[in-house]
């Protein structure tokens, strides 16, 4: 595993508190945003439309994308459970158990019938 792939993987769960900081603050800007800059316009006004519908899409977009970053936990065992299950220990753990069983069992045996 590289460096960086371990630092990625230690980042992700403060990368997905900052993105969803942030889209909070676009949220925020959108509500407040409205009543500083444009305090002396209708609701009606083109203007007033298009700001919230840029502020709550940028909002959107950036909570969209925190629900798909997964938290350093989930990312490190999407990364590393496969890695685990296809090592040749974990698949050979069965018979190096079943032998080790066996050996106990025979010295066991052999010093019951001495």
């Amino acid at each position: 595993m590289s460096y960086f792939l371990v630092y990625f993987i230690t980042i992700l769960t403060p990368i997905n508190i900052f993105l969803g900081i942030l889209g909070l603050i676009f949220l925020l800007f959108g509500f407040m945003g409205t009543g500083i800059y444009y305090g002396n316009c209708k609701i009606d006004d083109p203007k007033l439309q298009k700001f919230w519908k840029k502020t709550f899409l940028v909002a959107f977009i950036i909570w969209s994308i925190t629900i798909f970053i997964p938290t350093t936990k989930d990312a490190a065992a999407i990364y590393l459970i496969p890695k685990i299950v296809n090592s040749e220990i974990v698949n050979n753990a069965d018979t190096i158990t079943t032998k080790i069983i066996e050996k106990y069992l025979d010295i066991k045996l052999d010093k019951k019938e001495k």
